[in-house]
């Protein structure tokens, strides 16, 4: 027996099996039985017959045996080729007992049987005597003719749940009235005895079928002159007669069908769509009008709405019986009605759709139209839109009507729009701030508007939008009263725009500030770019490429005061008199020569430009950003200043791996400029002390990780500075004064773009003055690149055995040793330790490293640390490495320089000596062995 446990998981298991596997399942687990038959059935297909039953692909039937007995047999359907030859029925009286146990056996004592469509191909299954219950979503009864009473047989086994689908033949008209047919969802009828429907079937909706094209037509006829209610509808199938014929059908119903548009004035439209889904399913209108709307468009008139690509409107029109003649007169029992269209915006030619009369009640144009809005777009909390136009009326409208429209919105409408578009209406201040009850809090992206008069561009609303839309009005262009950021001209005639653009130009002060203007005549591209091109002779400028935002900010304006609060992490940081680099990107001011060609006599002018460039493979002229405001034009400190200022002041902190300043009193820094670097350099430039001291202001608490300057003559002064010494390490560039390392007093010493001896004497000055423990020197060999030619590699091969030959006699002379490579320094060739000869509790340790640099080919770098700091090799090899070398030279210098023969001579001689030596190997090995 099985346990509850078990037993509610082989249920769960075998409810929603297939009707085969559950069977399977059964028939190999005979204990299942009465578990699977607690269970309900979900079929797709169910028929009872008197002499079969199919359940879903199968079909379980009785047949007569040679015998006379009765067999049960099962087939797939469709059925198999010959499937059916030799087949006997078996009488009726012998089949009752058989057939009752196979329906009993199959679908018997079910609690519920679920079935997508059950079928009736005769009256038996009304005599079937236990109880049956079957929830089906369709019926079809169209092989035996039905009558109300079975209807009532039927309704004592079906389920609650009303039918999606009733299918019958009609051969009387007493079953359209038994609930069942009546509450089914829709009606399908089959051709039957009855050729004429007199509509007494009384169905939201029909499907005919089996019918012929002039039945059908003369059907659709009468339904229509029924005077049907809204919302139900008449389909049929058309019944195909020869394949050859479909062309010709197809022809003739067109032609019927738009007879019938002209005999009602009617128009071709695209086919039903429905509107949202809480049409279908009422139930959900609350949650749904709960939720904001988020569109694209929406345009709001006086009796239409667009909702993205859709209109809905109103319209009235009179309705005409069918009997109407194209060209005769309106008949005279035409009405007027007012009815509910959509159309697709967009589509050509314009087609709507139908989707229904308005009720009496709303007999008028304003109040439905009131109806139509609140329906679709009141009562919500918000509704987002990239686009909104109110009011776009053709037509001239007075204050009072406009006020009374804004009026007739939904109450507590809200709205946040992007764009506002109100081409052809004359908006007044009370209209704008009716309008802004209704907007979002965030301002506009944009706001279109004919020009009509100065005081409705002053607005809140407009004034704060990012950009302003204006197309020909009343009004004249004045750009010193037209105050925007950003001002754009639609469908303005070519000459208009270039004076308007023109105007503004000459009174516009401000940085940032833009105008645009859309040229209507394609064909005009030719004269606009002539006219351009002597603009730019006239002005003394050039061509440029398209302008290219540099932040985020300066498309979000409402970010700017946040992004300044932040500290900004850079990799490069230069300022250099009217330039400065960021990273991979160089901004400067430059003088643009402006000439004014006035008959024979030229008049000179200047205007500063803001210019940018990458460093790194750019063009030399870079990228014109734009001109600056003519205050600036006399000054152009000041407009490097104003340039810094928008870059970088304003800011906590500036963090910034390289910083690099020309001269620090050229021009004023921004105030309280912090910057926190890592590298500080002035190799071109002249510091002073007093300039080191401002630079203290600027620079951030933590010490400099290195400072990179040149030997200027007498510049020694610097070095005592505590930005200098501080520092982690001092980076000299050779310069006009020479290296003095009793004046340089720094713990770690680096020298750049000295030559190879020189800065072997260097190396030996620092050697012979340095005292304290802890300090370093190191220095870069430059033997190629820069003024030198390139070397081979074997050339770089032979400065590298110099240098170990240099170093290896100085551990000579030294009574030094070789030592293990500092771990700071991977790349290190040789590394050796010397004995301090002023403390003997010292030692130097000199260290050649192979550098990555392409300036530099090697560095040299020595440290004066505690004896026993460097960890000593286990041997030497260098002296034989160096006897190798030089005796490699020989040979090569020996066979580049000899004949032939005297080179065959020295070779065999070599040879011998090498066979000599291997022979007296062997027998010193054979001598230790034994």
């Amino acid at each position: 027996m099985l346990s509850t446990l078990s037993s509610i998981c082989v249920m769960e298991y075998l409810e929603y099996l297939s009707f085969e596997k559950r069977q399977y399942i059964v028939s190999q687990i005979p204990g299942l039985r009465k578990v699977e038959k607690s269970l309900p059935h979900h079929l797709d297909y169910l028929n009872i017959a008197f002499d079969r039953i199919r359940i879903n692909e199968y079909e379980y039937y009785l047949t007569n045996k040679g015998s006379g007995t009765i067999e049960i047999r099962k087939r797939q359907i469709p059925y198999p080729p010959n499937d059916l030859l030799g087949l006997e029925s078996p009488n009726y009286e012998n089949v009752q007992v058989a057939i009752e146990k196979l329906v009993n056996d199959l679908i018997g004592d079910r609690p519920m049987i679920y079935t997508k469509k059950l079928e009736f191909w005769d009256s038996w299954i009304f005599r079937i005597p236990f109880d049956l219950k079957i929830q089906a979503e369709s019926i079809e009864a169209r092989w035996f003719n039905l009558r109300h009473g079975d209807l009532d047989r039927i309704s004592n086994f079906l389920g609650p749940k009303p039918l999606k689908e009733f299918s019958t033949k009609l051969d009387n008209y007493e079953i359209f009235t038994h609930p069942i047919v009546r509450n089914s969802q829709k009606l399908v009828i089959w051709r039957g005895s009855l050729d004429s429907y007199n509509w007494r079937v009384n169905h939201r909706n029909i499907h005919l079928k089996d019918y012929d094209r002039e039945t059908l037509y003369r059907l659709m006829n009468e339904w229509i002159a029924s005077d049907p209610k809204i919302g139900m509808e008449l389909t049929g199938d058309i019944k195909r007669t020869y394949s050859w014929k479909l062309i010709e059908e197809e022809i003739w119903i067109k032609e019927r069908m738009y007879l019938i548009k002209c005999g009602n004035h009617g128009i071709r439209v695209k086919p039903d769509w429905r509107l949202y889904i809480v049409s279908q399913i009422p139930g959900f209108r609350k949650v749904e009008k709960s939720l904001p709307l988020r569109l694209d468009t929406l345009l709001i008139e006086f009796d239409r709405i667009q909702i993205d690509e859709y209109k809905y409107y109103l319209t009235g029109r009179f309705r005409r019986p069918l009997d109407f003649s194209p060209t005769g007169n309106p008949s005279a029992s035409a009405t007027w009605t007012i009815e509910l269209r959509k159309r697709q915006i967009h589509t050509v030619p314009v087609s709507d759709t139908l989707l229904g009369l308005v009720p009496p009640i709303y007999g008028n144009n304003e109040k439905a139209s009131e109806k139509l809005l609140f329906d679709l777009i009141g009562n919500r909390p918000m509704i987002y839109t990239k686009k909104l136009e109110l009011l776009n009326f053709t037509g001239q409208k007075s204050q009072h009507e406009r006020s009374a429209m804004i009026s007739r919105l939904p109450s507590g409408l809200k709205i946040q729009a992007e764009i506002i578009r109100a081409f052809w209406n004359h908006f007044s201040d009370s209209d704008l701030y009716r309008i802004s009850d209704i907007l979002g809090p965030k301002p506009l992206k944009e706001f279109s508007t004919a020009f009509w008069d100065y005081a409705t561009l002053a607005h809140p609303i407009v004034r704060n939008s990012q950009k302003l839309v204006l197309t020909p009005g009343t009004g004249n262009f004045d750009a010193r009263i037209i105050i925007h950021k950003h001002i754009h001209l639609k469908y303005y005639w070519r000459p208009a725009l270039i004076n308007h653009m023109t105007e503004w130009a000459a009174n516009v002060q401000e940085i940032g500030m833009e105008f645009s203007g859309d040229i209507i005549n394609e064909l005009e591209e030719k004269s606009i770019k002539e006219l351009m091109y002597l603009k730019k002779c006239e002005s003394g400028g050039r061509r440029v490429k398209p302008d290219e935002r540099q932040y985020i900010v300066s498309q979000i304006p409402e970010l700017r005061t946040v992004e300044k609060s932040l500290p900004l992490n850079l990799d490069n940081l230069s300022i250099l008199d009217n330039r400065i680099r960021i990273d991979e990107y160089e901004y400067w001011t430059g003088i643009r020569e402006k000439e004014y060609y006035l008959s024979n006599n030229s008049q000179i002018s200047w205007t500063i430009e803001l210019r940018k460039r990458r460093i790194q493979n750019s063009p030399i002229d870079g990228t014109v950003l734009g001109l600056l405001p003519p205050i600036y034009d006399d000054n152009i400190k000041m407009a490097s200043e104003k340039l810094i200022l928008d870059l970088i002041g304003n800011r906590p902190m500036i963090y910034t791996k390289k910083l690099e300043f020309r001269n620090l009193r050229n021009y004023r820094l921004p105030d309280n400029l912090k910057i926190q670097a890592d590298i500080f350099e002035t190799r071109p430039f002249n510091y002073s002390y007093a300039d080191l001291d401002r630079l203290a202001n600027i620079l951030g608490p933590k010490p400099l990780k290195e400072f990179s300057t040149q030997l200027k003559f007498r510049g020694f002064g610097i070095f005592t500075h505590p930005i200098v010494q501080n520092s982690q390490k001092l980076v000299l560039w050779r310069g006009g004064e020479d290296f003095d390392p009793r004046r340089i007093n720094h713990k770690n010493v680096h020298l750049k773009s000295f030559g190879q001896w020189i800065l072997i004497r260097c190396m030996n000055a620092w050697i012979a003055n340095v005292q304290e423990v802890g300090m370093e020197f190191s220095g870069d060999i430059q033997i190629s690149g820069g003024n030198y030619p390139k070397l081979a590699d074997s050339e770089i091969d032979e400065e590298e055995k110099s240098l170990k030959e240099m170093m290896h006699w100085r551990k000579c002379e030294g009574d030094g040793r070789r030592v293990k490579a500092d771990k700071r320094f991977p790349n290190t060739l040789y590394s050796i330790s010397v004995p301090w000869t002023n403390n003997p509790n010292t030692e130097m340790q000199m260290s050649l490293i192979k550098s990555a640099s392409i300036d530099s080919q090697f560095q040299i770098h020595l440290k004066i640390q505690p004896s026993g700091t460097a960890i000593p090799e286990r041997f030497d090899s260098m002296y034989w490495e160096l006897k190798l070398w030089k005796t490699q030279n020989q040979i090569i210098s020996f066979f580049s320089s000899e004949s032939l023969p005297d080179q065959l001579l020295f070779g065999s001689m070599c040879l011998l000596c090498f066979n000599l030596f291997i022979l007296r190997l062997d027998s010193i090995i054979s001598k230790k062995i034994k």
